[in-house]
């Protein structure tokens, strides 16, 4: 025969155990999105959107280049060079060229 005493902690050893069935998962969880939140912030973060501005004709220049036939002989023609300024949302630029011939 079990004394009063002794049921009465058993019954709240098992309560305990109830408690920590349900406790343990939310604990698992918490910490699954306190460590994510710690990631995130070490640096592995969404970049920003950075989106092309404006493209603005800089400058235009012509030249007269030379180039020789199968008979090496010259013929002269007109080479279009356009270069271009590509302005992006978050300040920052990129200069590039094209070439056109006439």
């Amino acid at each position: 025969m079990e004394s009063p005493a002794y049921q009465k902690k058993i019954q709240q050893l098992n309560i305990m155990k109830k408690r920590n069935l349900f406790i343990a998962p939310l604990f698992a969880v918490a910490t699954f999105f306190a460590t994510a939140h710690v990631a995130e912030a070490g640096g592995c973060y969404a970049a920003p959107v950075v989106y092309k501005v404006q493209t603005v004709c800089v400058n235009t220049c012509k030249y007269k280049k030379v180039a020789y036939d199968h008979c090496n002989q010259p013929y002269y023609y007109w080479v279009t060079v356009y270069t271009f300024k590509d302005i992006y949302s978050n300040g920052t630029s990129r200069v590039w060229t094209r070439t056109v011939t006439a």
